[in-house]
């Protein structure tokens, strides 16, 4: 899901005997697209590490599957093959988050810890991001992002820069022949069924992650057909809005659990008895008197001017929260800036802006767009904002509140409502998680007919992906043998964040 435009100011970032040899195989269950999709072997990207383990491709189609001959989308793939000597048949396909992110960035992950264990994991770009062509990446609104860097003004000031950039973005995909109406979750789902068929898989197992799990759903309802098994982690439910006042709920309920997690526990209450005042002073501080400094551009060297105020490094906290390794340090963090020791802030702002733009954000507009543009309500995020003002960073790139300036058709209303499955699946929800709550995971694990919902503590997002074994042995268990429920009380050994 979006992350805001100076979010992470605060952050330390920190084919064998595989079927895809086949160029047609399998069902005839490809999504609706003529001609049948096909699997060409091709180069791999440099974002994909050079392995003997690792095959890498494209499979070519229909922008529009209505007009399959007008224009064509091309689909990076990467396929890691399995070290074992008898891989299981079914392969798991991970379906990336955003709405924007690449998969094929994830390829050195999935190496080094085995995410597939005996079975292949085939990674794609969806179309519009990362390798795949056409690109929906906007230069425009990355280089915006500098410019908001280096204001210290109020929202509506900072908001017009991006705003102006989404509009230069739009105009020259649109320019481009881009039909922006042909990226949404519903033409994703098609995809997924299509390079099913392309690589010649009669099964395979879902595995989502934050939008990736919006897109593992619709897949389910729309493309049932050849799926074995689902796996969603950090559930985005196509019944919610992203949108301001949502994103307000998020931070109100994620900061609270900071807290309070905190202050429930002996140790780190005892270093840090007065954490949420402290936070509290060091927002006004920043807000009074905002940082001024210059950090390079990490790309390119070029020197840029940043202003942060408290409204930025609550955003930053904010973001934080993703990544569950972070949540145990952000106390000590909060006191060092309490401190008035602020230079990290330089360091951190110029490791983050490569984070803060690594989504496709016109695929991101269409997408959320497209999805979700029903469920906003404009005044709803007024509110939020005047209500918390200290959010005014979080809402920066809330660009889907004014989904009239990206100017795409809304998917049927149905999409918006739960979907209902009985294909085995597997739902994943995380006690920190600032963007999707574990409620959005229950409700969608209750509208399911055959679902196991866990919850983990002291996680942020992601749990597969958070380096804990727990989550991990549960993920193979499951995928190993759906029709069991699996083992769950290592749960019970995980505990809080590792304060420190």
């Amino acid at each position: 899901m979006r992350r805001p435009v100076v979010a992470t100011v605060v952050i330390a970032l920190a084919l064998v005997a595989s079927p895809a040899t086949a160029h047609s195989a399998g069902d005839a269950d490809g999504g609706g697209s003529t001609p049948r999709p096909t699997f060409v072997r091709g180069a791999c990207a440099s974002a994909v590490p050079v392995d003997p383990r690792v095959t890498c491709g494209s499979v070519t189609l229909p922008e529009d599957r209505a007009h399959p001959r007008h224009a064509a989308v091309h689909l990076a793939v990467a396929i890691v093959h399995t070290r074992s000597i008898h891989p299981r048949p079914d392969p798991i396909v991970y379906l990336a988050g955003g709405p924007g992110g690449s998969a094929l960035v994830s390829v050195s992950s999935f190496l080094a810890f085995d995410t597939g264990g005996d079975r292949d994991v085939v990674l794609f770009d969806q179309r519009g991001t990362g390798q795949s062509t056409p690109s929906l990446n906007c230069p425009e609104v990355e280089q915006s992002i500098w410019t908001v860097l280096g204001t210290a003004e109020p929202v509506p000031v900072e908001q017009a820069p991006v705003d102006a950039a989404f509009r230069a973005c739009r105009d020259r995909l649109v320019a481009a022949g881009i039909d922006l109406n042909a990226y949404n979750t519903a033409t994703n789902a098609d995809d997924v069924a299509d390079l099913r068929v392309a690589l010649g898989y009669r099964a395979w197992n879902l595995f989502g992650v934050s939008y990736g799990t919006t897109l593992a759903l619709e897949t389910m309802r729309r493309h049932p057909r050849g799926i074995r098994s689902v796996v969603i982690d950090s559930v985005y439910p196509t019944t919610v809005s992203d949108g301001g006042a949502a994103l307000a709920a998020s931070a109100t309920r994620v900061f609270n659990q900071f807290f309070d997690g905190c202050a429930a526990s002996p140790t780190c209450a005892a270093k840090y008895p007065r954490l949420r005042r402290d936070f509290d002073e060091v927002v006004a501080a920043l807000d009074a008197r905002p940082h001024h400094s210059t950090v390079p551009d990490p790309t390119t060297g070029t020197p840029h001017a940043i202003a942060l105020t408290g409204a930025d490094v609550v955003g930053g906290f904010f973001d934080a929260f993703y990544d569950s390794s972070l949540i145990g340090t952000l106390p000590g963090l909060i006191e060092t800036l309490h401190r008035g020791q602020l230079g990290i802030l330089d360091l951190l702002a110029a490791q983050d802006v490569p984070f803060l733009t690594s989504l496709s954000e016109g695929m991101e507009e269409s997408v959320n767009c497209a999805d979700r543009q029903r469920l906003y309500d404009s005044r709803a995020a007024a509110r939020a904002l005047h209500d918390h003002p200290d959010y005014g960073t979080l809402f920066l790139l809330s660009y889907t509140d004014e989904c009239s300036t990206w100017s795409v058709r809304s998917l049927a209303p149905s999409f918006n409502q739960p979907v209902r499955s009985g294909i085995r699946t597997l739902v994943f929800g995380d006690q920190y998680d600032p963007i999707t709550p574990p409620a959005y995971s229950s409700g969608t694990a209750a509208a399911l007919r055959r679902a196991t919902f866990v919850e983990f503590p002291g996680l942020g997002h992601g749990a597969v992906f958070s380096g804990r074994p727990c989550p991990s042995a549960i993920f193979h268990a499951f995928v190993d043998d759906p029709g069991r429920v699996p083992d769950r009380s290592c749960i019970a050994s995980m505990g809080p964040p590792n304060w420190q």
